[in-house]
């Protein structure tokens, strides 16, 4: 009876095995490298002395600085990378569950057994197409909203540099 149960869970165990979608990939971070590179990047930010700043230099600071455009910028990054992966095939499913049986003409006296399940899901219609679809649309989205948030910003600078040289001329 043991080597029965033994020979029936190697080909179990094969199909799990073999179910496995996807390898790991290992990607770790470097906790390093990354305070170096932000130290790095809080010091190049440094005050303008007596020179005064253009309004080339000023856009250049706020596309980088801005926290809205950091913002926009960031959340177009996020749906451009979720849109350059094309969506995968659904994982296969392995079932398991005891069965109990009862009644008259139960087969060779056996009362207990096992029910097992492997399925795959076969996606139709092109879903998976329409889905890659979705997801390039709200890239496409993000991006719209990160050149709005940075026209709105630099227009914002723009007219507090007009406001600056009009009291410049005034007093």
């Amino acid at each position: 009876m043991r080597d029965r149960i033994h020979a029936g869970a190697r080909p179990i165990c094969l199909l799990l095995l073999l179910a496995g979608c996807q390898s790991y990939e290992k990607k770790p971070l470097e906790p390093e490298q990354i305070l170096k590179s932000v130290a790095q990047r809080r010091t190049e930010v440094t005050a303008p002395g007596a020179e005064s700043l253009t309004l080339g230099e000023a856009t250049a600071l706020m596309q980088r600085f801005n926290p809205r455009v950091r913002d926009a910028r960031a959340a177009y990054e996020t749906e451009y990378a979720f849109a350059s992966v094309k969506t995968p095939l659904p994982n296969p499913t392995i079932e398991a569950a005891p069965t109990v049986l009862s009644g008259p003409g139960i087969l060779a006296g056996k009362k207990h057994g096992v029910e097992g399940a492997l399925g795959w899901a076969i996606v139709l219609g092109g879903k998976r197409r329409l889905t890659d679809d979705v997801n390039a649309i709200r890239a496409e989205a993000a991006q719209v909203d990160l050149g709005g948030v940075e026209r709105e910003e630099y227009l914002a600078l723009r007219r507090e540099y007009v406001d600056l040289a009009m009291t410049g001329r005034l007093v």
